[in-house]
């Protein structure tokens, strides 16, 4: 203020300034205020979203996940087979880097079922049934990779999918299946121990190698389911491949079991076991 100044007009403006400071800081406290609400706001948001999508994780897992043995269900393969069987058609559709062949790239179907479950559950009750199936699906981790697919298909029955590996495995790995399954050792409460085998049947994806177009995989898991049927009426505790004959184009499906041994007869199909084929049982 420039003097000489009116009383007045200095006490006015004194207030004013006085007025002006006080609500300048009333403002900033509200701003600060506002901001730490807003910090605080959006951490407890971050953490709702957070645990939103722990929570949907969670429901995915379990959605996709037998309650039981831990394993993968139907619900997830059918939802990871998309991407693999697009790799396994480009595989056998395009040129590959030196080295690779097409046939190193296949999905190898297994079905695997314990044998004589039933009686397990008559004998000793339901609660030995699920351990027994727990027990298997502990060896089916242990036997394949983790990149396998390991699914409870249903009941005593499991589907492994192999990922990306050549055909001529298939008997090697089914082998080692049944060998693993068969010393495989369940201590009961009363001190004794249930043993129970296995019987196998697989089929590879594509089928026709040559001609990868021919067919999907739920007739490849038809023919496996074909050959676990064969497996079981030939004694159990085994194994049998099916896998396309010299004849073979992949426009004859099987269609049923018993359809099996005349198209064996023609060439279209070929049967791998470790019993001699005059052995197997088809129906």
């Amino acid at each position: 203020m420039i003097k000489p100044f009116d009383r007045h007009d200095f006490e006015l403006t004194v207030q004013r300034s006085v007025e002006a400071f006080e609500m300048k800081r009333k403002l900033d406290d509200y701003v600060v205020n506002l901001e730490s609400k807003v910090e605080q706001r959006t951490e407890e948001l971050q953490l709702r979203n957070a645990q939103l999508q722990t929570a949907h994780a969670q429901l995915e897992q379990l959605s996709s996940t037998d309650t039981l043995t831990g394993l993968h269900n139907r619900r997830y393969l059918l939802s990871a087979l998309e991407k693999d069987l697009a790799i396994v058609q480009r595989a056998h559709q395009s040129p590959l880097p030196e080295g690779q062949t097409a046939s190193d790239q296949d999905l190898l179907f297994f079905l695997i079922d314990c044998d004589h479950f039933k009686h397990v559950n008559d004998q000793y009750g339901h609660d030995v049934g699920d351990a027994v199936l727990r027990a298997i699906s502990q060896v089916l981790r242990q036997v394949f990779r983790p990149s396998d697919h390991v699914v409870r298909w249903g009941g005593e029955e499991f589907l492994v999918v192999v990922r990306f590996v050549a055909r001529s495995e298939a008997a090697l790995l089914a082998e080692r299946t049944r060998a693993a399954l068969a010393v495989m050792e369940l201590l009961l409460a009363d001190g004794s121990r249930l043993k129970r085998t296995s019987s196998i049947g697989f089929a590879a994806h594509p089928f026709v190698a040559n001609h990868p177009e021919a067919g999907d995989w739920q007739q490849v898991l038809k023919l496996a389911d074909c050959a676990l049927y064969c497996a079981k009426q030939s004694g159990r505790n085994t194994w049998v491949g099916l896998s396309a004959g010299a004849l073979a184009d992949g426009k004859e499906p099987v269609q049923h079991q018993r359809e099996i041994p005349a198209q064996l007869a023609r060439g279209l199909l070929r049967v791998e076991a470790p019993q001699p084929p005059d052995h197997l049982r088809w129906v």
